[in-house]
């Protein structure tokens, strides 16, 4: 059986809210939360299974992109989050340089 977009994007909401992701909110529901915001949320608060469940949603082009746009460019806040992400997720050979060269540092 095949689980729709909507279900998936819903449980991930409900983990993010489990965790607090969303203390700044007033009563946020998964529709209010854009795509980027999504994939942002699910990499920095819950775990690689999670992570998972986003290549279930996007592309990995797509997710690689926000990751980089949101993530990256914080560097160094996020450093070992991201080398991870660029090793595990996205087969990036060496994160240091790749993180280096996407930065804004």
């Amino acid at each position: 059986m095949a689980v729709s977009f909507s279900h998936i994007k819903s449980d991930l909401f409900r983990k993010l809210q489990d965790q607090n992701a969303f203390w700044s909110y007033s009563n946020p529901e998964p529709d209010d939360l854009s795509n980027p915001d999504l994939i942002e949320n699910v990499i920095v608060h819950l775990d690689k299974s999670d992570i998972m469940l986003l290549f279930k949603l996007f592309p990995k082009r797509y997710i690689q992109k926000v990751w980089r746009e949101r993530l990256v460019r914080q560097e160094p806040y996020y450093h070992s989050l991201n080398k991870y992400m660029a090793y595990i997720f996205f087969g990036i050979k060496n994160p240091d340089k790749y993180l280096k060269r996407y930065s804004l540092s």
